[in-house]
């Protein structure tokens, strides 16, 4: 496990992963430079400095950018375990550790950690760009630096890593299930963005307990129609459903690639 952690950062240092990072950190600055900046032209304009005036009001700016962030990670995951078959490296990786479960149990963990790195990048110069930017907009931004809003940017972090680890096994999933990165990113993508929407669109008491719906109340600590306790349970069912088969997968089916 150690040595495929380690070997996994020297693919992480290509262009086609670091790129993620790239991506992260500029949707991050956009996210929290046109929250601020255009927020004069709502209509709603003043309730929302006021709301973004509370020792919260820098989770809810992040919470924009946080989604994009994990979008991102899934994309990131779900390509980098097809691309092992795509590319034919999976026998290399094989040949020097034979234990399926401990070689990709290191290419996760270090990929999980890169991600992790990568977000907290991302979220911080956000988080700095805010406040740079909220006095000159009339947002107040002294409560943000109160006990409250302390606590208020911990839970959030915390919420954060949480759905990290979902989305990415989600994505690790379907990359070993698909053996391909180009269609793992593709499948993957098609679930969020067309068939969980769909779902949700016809079917909101059967989408609402859909994994992206779940992980969403998740990172936003709960909502009207969500306990944040019940989502972050059935998450983890999720989740450790998703690592379950992936480890089935990896251990019953033959290496062809």
């Amino acid at each position: 496990m150690i040595r495929a952690f380690r070997a996994e950062y020297y693919k992480i240092r290509r262009l086609s992963i670091l790129s993620g990072s790239i991506a992260m950190v500029g949707l991050s600055i956009l996210a929290a430079y046109f929250g601020i900046t255009r927020i004069h032209d709502r209509p709603d304009a003043l309730v929302e400095i006021f709301r973004l005036s509370q020792p919260d009001g820098l989770v809810t700016l992040l919470q924009h950018a946080a989604t994009l962030l994990l979008v991102i990670s899934l994309i990131v995951m779900a390509a980098s375990m097809g691309e092992e078959w795509s590319h034919g490296t999976i026998r290399n990786l094989l040949a020097v550790s034979p234990n399926r479960i401990l070689v990709f149990a290191g290419k996760y963990a270090a990929l999980l950690l890169y991600l992790a790195l990568a977000s907290a990048l991302a979220i911080v110069l956000g988080g700095l760009i805010a406040w740079w930017l909220g006095p000159g907009n009339g947002i107040t931004t002294s409560a943000w630096t109160t006990a409250a809003g302390w606590n208020a940017l911990a839970t959030f972090a915390g919420n954060f890593a949480l759905c990290l680890v979902g989305w990415t096994v989600f994505g690790a999933a379907v990359g070993i299930l698909l053996r391909s990165a180009a269609a793992a990113v593709g499948i993957a993508m098609a679930y969020l963005l067309v068939l969980e929407g769909l779902i949700t669109l016809l079917l909101p008491n059967v989408g609402k307990w859909l994994i992206g719906e779940l992980l969403t109340v998740v990172i936003q600590g709960g909502t009207p129609t969500m306990q944040y306790s019940a989502a972050l349970f059935w998450s983890g069912v999720y989740t450790v459903g998703f690592l379950a088969a992936s480890m089935l997968l990896l251990v019953r089916r033959d290496i062809t690639a």
